[in-house]
């Protein structure tokens, strides 16, 4: 699997239903830079998958 559930999940939040990092973030129960980082390391990993540099180095 590429992404993690919690990517998957901010993700979804974010992208699909158009929610902010703010309101995704009440919604994980997580913060709004949180919700930021999650977001930016999946964009990361479906980068490296669709430009085939998958897997990620360590």
């Amino acid at each position: 699997m590429v992404l993690t559930d919690e990517q998957h999940e901010v993700l979804r939040l974010r992208v699909v239903h158009g929610l902010s990092a703010e309101q995704a973030a009440l919604v994980l129960g997580s913060t709004p830079a949180e919700v930021r980082l999650v977001q930016h390391q999946a964009l990361e990993a479906l980068r490296a998958v669709i430009t085939g540099s998958w897997p990620l180095p360590p």
